[in-house]
């Protein structure tokens, strides 16, 4: 499907959208209880990640086809042309690389958590690097404009580990600290399962590290107590996620 993202107030409707055309989520814990080592899991990553750019390709050349029916075609709306471009052109359309369980992958490549190693924190950041330059690599070879983003639709995170628990029950549950449940589920995108004693702060301080390698749709989920927070201490968490952290953004959820 198509995703439009929110276009600026002054945008006149026909304007050119900022247009997602396709999304393809890798699932890297699986990536991690495949490999025999990290020098095995990065060859398989450079490999699963060409079956995801050819997919994009695929689904450009099938886009591309539906847009030149122009009004013909099922697309005819976002084909219709005004001052002799179309209102949404594909070419200029973004095909993102979703990412998604990266704590479940960095603890089952090091046996490490990443709220409380280094040397774990360090591998997930070399894996979201290899992944945003194998977009910038097969961007270039194939004509697209391949974004790394996360994925954090719980749907696919939990999908992702009812499957790896069939077929990698002992890595996954593992993985999941013993989960192996019908409700087990990866974390979403580059996001952190909370460590002890992992305040709100770390917490959006080791997101920044992995978010400056995605897109801008990245985002730090950081809850609060609702009755025991005032709002000049979220105004002052800010301010210090702002001035101290990589972070793009933060969704504060309160509870009640």
């Amino acid at each position: 499907a198509l995703e439009r993202a929110a276009e600026p107030a002054s945008a006149a409707p026909w304007d050119i959208r900022d247009v997602t055309a396709h999304r393809v989520t890798l699932n890297l814990p699986r990536l991690a209880y495949r490999s025999r080592g990290t020098g095995d899991f990065f060859g398989q990553l450079a490999v699963t990640f060409e079956l995801a750019a050819r997919a994009h390709s695929q689904k450009a050349g099938f886009l591309h086809k539906l847009m030149a029916l122009e009004s013909l075609g099922p697309l005819g709306l976002l084909a219709a042309r005004r001052d002799g471009r179309p209102t949404v052109d594909v070419n200029q359309a973004k095909y993102v690389v979703g990412v998604c369980g990266l704590f479940e992958c960095a603890r089952a490549a090091t046996g490490l958590r990443l709220a409380e190693s280094e040397q774990s924190v360090a591998f997930a950041v070399e894996v979201l690097s290899r992944i945003a330059g194998l977009c910038a690599e097969w961007g270039e070879r194939l004509g697209l404009q391949l974004v790394p983003a996360q994925t954090v639709d719980p749907r696919v995170a939990r999908r992702f580990a009812a499957i790896d628990l069939e077929a990698w029950r002992p890595q996954t549950s593992r993985a999941l600290d013993g989960s192996d449940n019908e409700d087990a589920t990866y974390t979403p995108g580059v996001r952190v399962r909370g460590g002890r004693g992992l305040s709100p702060i770390e917490r959006v301080r080791l997101e920044g590290r992995f978010q400056c390698f995605l897109d801008g749709d990245a985002a730090a989920v950081v809850q609060m107590p609702d009755t025991e927070t005032s709002p000049k201490s979220v105004a002052d968490f800010i301010r210090k996620a702002y001035h101290q952290t990589g972070v793009r953004r933060i969704l504060i959820e309160a509870i009640l």
